[in-house]
């Protein structure tokens, strides 16, 4: 019986090509826009990477691929991080934002 995959190319392909050139890396990646507090949050591919990686090894020590994962945040870099990192990782996740 084959294996499932532990990831999806695609996230895989981001992480590590997307950004690879080192002009991509101080471009943004993620651009958020808080209306309600006039504030504005930056990454760029680097950034994004690093954390997002952060977020896989974290998530892997706290459970296996097919775990659910309720995540309850307001749009911020964390809720994509995690999101992304989830994804990646097998886990099912269900978005409770607000």
């Amino acid at each position: 019986m084959a294996r499932p995959a532990t990831s999806t190319g695609a996230l895989d392909w981001s992480t590590t090509e997307l950004g690879a050139q080192r002009r991509q890396q101080e471009q943004h990646a993620l651009w958020i826009v808080d209306a309600a507090s006039k504030t504005e949050t930056t990454l760029s591919f680097e950034a994004c990477r690093r954390r997002f990686l952060a977020r896989c090894e974290f998530l892997r020590a706290q459970g296996q691929r097919g775990d659910h994962l309720v995540v309850a945040a307001r749009q911020c870099d964390p809720l994509w991080e995690t999101m992304r990192a989830s994804i990646k990782i097998g886990v099912v996740v269900i978005p409770a934002t607000h």
